[in-house]
């Protein structure tokens, strides 16, 4: 798996929210459930786009992957 930061991902590592490769921010939360179902809801919008069902699943797989690494890259910097 290839996780990607982008510039942007990389200046705003110490804030208060996460940031998609797309530039979609989701802020963080105390409550685990809220995010998980905010990181899935925000995942699956990406794999809408795809056309192919393996591609879109491996997509969707991806972006939760990527923003549930950041997620867990900054609580345990709290």
């Amino acid at each position: 798996m290839n996780l990607i930061m982008t510039e942007k991902m990389k200046k705003e590592k110490n804030s208060s929210f996460i940031l998609c490769e797309c530039g979609f921010t989701i802020l963080l939360i105390p409550d685990l459930k809220a995010m998980g179902k905010a990181i899935e809801n925000h995942a699956a919008e990406h794999a809408k786009k795809e056309k192919d069902i393996a591609k879109a699943a491996f997509e969707e797989e991806r972006i939760q992957n990527l923003l549930t690494a950041q997620t867990l890259d900054k609580a345990a910097t709290f």
